[in-house]
């Protein structure tokens, strides 16, 4: 279990970062890749994943995203703020699916769908969104956290068809990529265990349970 130290982001730096993600979201021609790829590596320190959490990054990478589906590049620069941040904080994995980063993700593999390096980064990020709580499905245990996340996968109607097709990509992918698409194989694993502990947690109508006492 990752234990998250409390950290106050200072007044400079979160005024800087609001600043950056202001210049995200303006209207612009070209995607703000350079500042999303700032943001992925600013996010690989516990400090400033703080930090742009509280500033409002998360939203604004978001619509980002949303602002340029096409851009492979910035698509997957995203992914990688989204992995970082998501790195040791249950906090950012939930503001980032509460967000809406679970749709954009999987918008991300449909709209790249022959697209290596798009396919592997959703896949990352995807991984460790839900990685904290893979161990616990698998051992059947409860967490509200748990039944949470895959609620927010399992209304993706196609979320395993785009797995599956990242999956299948993995043996023609060069070496860099072939590693992260591996990772479509564990989700699907994930999705398919929450489904079968789901179905056993529910009593059928037959059962003993269902019926009231009398």
């Amino acid at each position: 279990v990752t234990t998250e130290k409390a950290v106050t982001p200072s007044e400079d730096d979160s005024d800087e970062q609001q600043d950056i993600f202001k210049e995200m979201i303006e209207p612009n021609i070209d995607p703000p890749t350079l500042e999303c790829y700032a943001l992925s590596q600013w996010a690989s320190d516990p400090y400033y994943r703080v930090v742009i959490c509280a500033s409002g990054g998360i939203p604004a990478v978001i619509r980002a995203m949303k602002a340029h589906p096409q851009s492979a590049e910035l698509q997957t620069v995203c992914c990688w703020v989204f992995t970082k941040l998501s790195t040791g904080s249950v906090a950012n994995q939930m503001k980032i699916l509460s967000e809406g980063g679970i749709e954009i993700l999987f918008t991300a593999m449909r709209n790249h769908s022959i697209d290596d390096s798009v396919q592997g980064a959703v896949c990352d990020a995807l991984l460790i969104l839900l990685m904290n709580n893979i161990s616990l499905v698998s051992s059947q245990s409860s967490s509200s956290h748990s039944s949470t996340k895959i609620e927010y996968v399992t209304k993706v109607d196609d979320a395993e068809k785009l797995l599956e097709n990242a999956f299948g990509r993995k043996e023609e992918a060069s070496l860099l990529h072939a590693r992260s698409l591996e990772n479509a194989g564990l989700l699907l694993k994930y999705i398919a265990l929450s489904k079968d502990n789901s179905s056993q947690s529910s009593p059928s109508p037959s059962s003993p349970l269902s019926s009231s006492s009398r």
